[in-house]
């Protein structure tokens, strides 16, 4: 289905009855095997001001990157944290980069949605400036993960992918996890705090992760199109 947010951009959705039909919803979009991706992970919430002027800011060289690279994005799809930065990055720099969030269907609202879902339910706005939307069964934060990655991985094919982290907690360690098992490698962004603080200070023993200074900026830019060019 295609929704308008308020903002005048329209989006295409799809609700995904289990987690194996994700791949189905990209071949829907048509962007099945297309074009490089980034998968975008971390922190929604207990992010700080400082940490988030840094990430928003990171984010914005990233998005120019993604355009150039004529890449993907991959992120959770919700209205915070790391989500909320990329949305505004994108339509900032006027980008045309797919932007496809994942998100639980039962924690999430949008435009239009229909009248008899379940009420009395806290839900979170999903985020106006990205293009595509796969909502998933679930009841937590964090049942969204596994697809999250299989998103990315359905999108890139034979191109090449990268994770992303800045900030985040303990789904974000899922999305890590699931990125490492996916093959795809780890961009850990040191000085966002938080999970990618932690594993800045103390990486594990892998080919796949890489520890990158958030605040400077140019090294994040060439790290990242390193990847998604394949060099």
């Amino acid at each position: 289905m295609k929704i308008e947010f308020k903002n005048r951009n329209e989006a295409e959705l799809v609700i995904t009855s289990r987690q194996e039909e994700v791949g189905q919803a990209v071949n829907t979009f048509g962007l099945a095997g297309s074009q490089p991706v980034l998968v975008l992970v971390g922190g929604a919430s207990g992010v700080t001001a400082d940490q988030q002027a840094i990430i928003s800011e990171v984010i914005g060289y990233v998005a120019e990157v993604v355009e150039m690279t004529e890449a993907a994005i991959v992120d959770g799809g919700t209205d915070s944290g790391v989500m909320a930065a990329i949305g505004q990055a994108r339509n900032k720099g006027r980008h045309k980069f797919p932007l496809v969030g994942v998100a639980v269907e039962s924690l999430v609202n949008w435009p239009g949605e229909p009248t008899d879902r379940s009420a009395g339910q806290d839900r979170f706005p999903l985020e106006a400036y990205h293009s595509h939307f796969i909502l998933v069964p679930g009841i937590d934060w964090g049942d969204e993960s596994k697809s999250l990655a299989d998103v990315g991985t359905a999108i890139a094919g034979n191109n090449p992918s990268v994770t992303i982290l800045l900030n985040g907690g303990h789904i974000a360690k899922q999305d890590v996890a699931h990125s490492l098992e996916a093959n795809r490698p780890v961009i850990v962004l040191s000085g966002t705090g938080r999970y990618a603080d932690e594993l800045a200070a103390d990486p594990p023993d892998s080919d796949l992760i890489q520890i990158v200074p958030a605040s400077d900026y140019e090294v994040v830019a060439s790290t990242v199109k390193a990847f998604l060019s394949g060099d």
